[in-house]
């Protein structure tokens, strides 16, 4: 599983424009890595990881 580091919780914290706590993006950036565990390919997981973490959070921050 990837590593979720501060850079990827600083970009979606900034698109989100600061309406999500950045322990919230954490977590939930934590919760889509394991969802790719047993991935085989894994050279685009931070871009995946990214993407799906910022579509969950906005759809909360709604």
């Amino acid at each position: 599983m990837p590593v979720i580091g501060e850079e990827l919780v600083q970009e979606i914290w900034t698109r989100l424009a600061g309406r999500v706590s950045r322990e919230r993006i954490r977590r939930v950036a934590i919760e889509v890595a394991r969802e790719y565990q047993d991935a085989k390919v894994t050279a685009f997981l931070p871009i995946f990881i990214q993407r799906q973490t910022l579509e969950r959070l906005r759809h909360s921050a709604e």
